[in-house]
């Protein structure tokens, strides 16, 4: 969305912003669930509250693609 979105002279730019962002992200996420499950009672609880985590931050992030989609088809209708 990022790229197809940039000036046809920053494509490159907004694609290396784009997968920067994911991968710093993704070692964040490892790092935060790796200490919950490392801090908590046992394994298994970890993983159950990593678990719960990841589910409400999907639902998060799906309702905001959601939300964000909506509002770029109206702003397109305009």
């Amino acid at each position: 969305m990022t790229a197809a979105r940039a000036n046809c002279g920053w494509a490159g730019v907004a694609s290396a912003v784009f997968n920067v962002s994911r991968q710093v992200g993704c070692a964040i996420g490892v790092a935060l669930f790796g200490a919950l499950l490392t801090s908590t009672g046992g394994t298994i609880d970890g993983l159950d509250a990593s678990a719960v985590i990841a589910a409400v931050a999907f639902l998060l992030a799906s309702a905001l693609a959601a939300t964000a989609g909506r509002r770029a088809d109206v702003a397109q209708a305009r």
